[in-house]
């Protein structure tokens, strides 16, 4: 396993830690255990790391004094024992679902989570949606919403990262850059990993015609003009052939019947190889003529003087 804390920027809302009640085996009562958190508040680690390894000894099936515990490792920088205290929480209550609300944490919880499908990473979506909860209709909303999309697209579920990022998208405030972003992610699912062309070049034109002037439109239309090129290369590897075909059994007693349905299907594909060159091309130029700072101009500049 990874012992690692991610660097994702820290919401700004401030994190107010209150204890829920919450049926345990232990028999914890919320003053004390709010008296050991309580230093959390003030970022006093070592503090909230004494009082609630003295709560600790004292409850150790408690899943949620478990938590916090290995939450105020984790803000001490001692990975493997917040680690371990996860796992108590974990191992002593499976559906555990008071988080702290904090991005520290979940970062940390899914980055040490197998799949989209244990309870670390669970947990870490917990962690992201009541950090949500209080933020609703600001930019941290779009920032987290896209933070947590993320999460899933880790771990390859893409199928389940697609609402997520619909979700950056649909909530307020519209057209932040976190919805640009969003939308290329979304292209780059369905043209790679979900095989579905048609809405993943749907969601990349939304991108250049909603945001025409972001970074995230120069690389979406680098990816339009590099799919219209390998297009380009299908068509007319396909025509060719036909070509080829057609000179080759045009005198044939048998085959020479197929050569005009050939033929033809090669003209169509001559046309398709066409259209595509063009519409790479024009991707390329537009990017050399709109993003000279961009990474893609110079990848622009060498694909049009090989197409």
């Amino acid at each position: 396993m990874k012992y690692s804390s991610a660097t994702f920027s820290r919401t700004k809302a401030a994190i107010l830690f209150s204890i829920l009640a919450f049926s345990a085996c232990s028999q914890v009562s919320q003053k004390e255990l709010q008296e050991a958190v309580n230093p959390l508040n003030g970022k006093k680690y070592p503090l909230a790391i004494a009082k609630l390894s003295r709560l600790a000894e004292k409850y150790p099936a408690n899943a949620q004094v478990n938590y916090y515990l290995g939450y105020a490792y984790l803000k001490n920088d001692d990975f493997r024992k917040a680690l371990l205290y996860v796992d108590r929480a974990v191992e002593s209550n499976g559906s555990y679902n008071a988080p702290v609300g904090d991005t520290g944490m979940a970062n940390f919880l899914a980055g040490n989570s197998q799949s989209s499908g244990d309870p670390y990473f669970r947990l870490a979506v917990l962690e992201m949606e009541k950090i949500l909860s209080k933020v609703r209709g600001t930019i941290d909303a779009d920032r987290i919403q896209y933070h947590l999309a993320h999460f899933y697209l880790i771990k390859k579920d893409y199928k389940n990262a697609v609402p997520q990022f619909e979700k950056t998208i649909a909530s307020p405030p519209d057209r932040t850059e976190f919805d640009a972003q969003a939308r290329l992610a979304l292209g780059r699912i369905y043209l790679d990993n979900l095989e579905d062309e048609g809405k993943g070049r749907t969601e990349i034109q939304l991108l250049i015609d909603q945001y025409p002037q972001s970074m995230e439109t120069a690389e979406g239309l680098f990816i339009l003009a590099e799919f219209y090129e390998k297009q380009t290369a299908v068509f007319g590897k396909r025509r060719d052939s036909l070509r080829e075909f057609a000179r080759k059994w045009k005198d044939d007693a048998l085959l020479g019947k197929e050569v005009p349905a050939a033929l033809e299907q090669a003209q169509k594909d001559s046309l398709a190889f066409d259209e595509f060159k063009i519409k790479a091309g024009e991707g390329y130029k537009k990017i050399v003529a709109n993003f000279p700072n961009s990474p893609f101009f110079a990848l622009a500049q060498a694909r049009l003087s090989k197409l």
